[in-house]
């Protein structure tokens, strides 16, 4: 797939991502997220790492994309992830942990307090 992009996590679980311009449509699926601009060729710098019951509802006005887009966001990756809220839950925390984007550990992120 000519738009894959892998994100390992910190479990080493490699994650597949289909990359996005940020005015891409988006579909009413479950899935994870991340805010992200290319460095080089297939390398991303990921900002931010979510989840969301619906990509279209969330991606459509996400309260981060001010900060994001001042960051340098270009690019949405998104994996569809219809295993439930838990499942999605887990890989966020996983490439939270494992990428440590910037904007997870900002004041805005409930999730950028520290799992147990």
């Amino acid at each position: 797939m000519e738009n894959c992009v892998e994100l390992a996590g910190a479990s080493g679980v490699i994650y597949y991502y289909e990359a996005s311009t940020i005015d891409a449509p988006w579909s009413d699926v479950a899935g994870n997220y991340a805010f992200a601009s290319p460095i080089e060729s297939e390398q991303w710098r990921i900002l931010y790492v979510g989840e969301t019951s619906s990509l279209r509802e969330c991606l459509s006005s996400h309260d981060l994309w001010p900060e994001a887009v001042s960051s340098g966001c270009t690019h949405v990756l998104a994996h569809v992830n219809d295993g439930g809220d838990q499942a999605r839950e887990l890989e966020e925390r996983d490439l939270v942990e494992g990428l440590a984007p910037p904007m997870n550990r900002s004041r805005h992120d409930p999730l950028a307090r520290t799992w147990t």
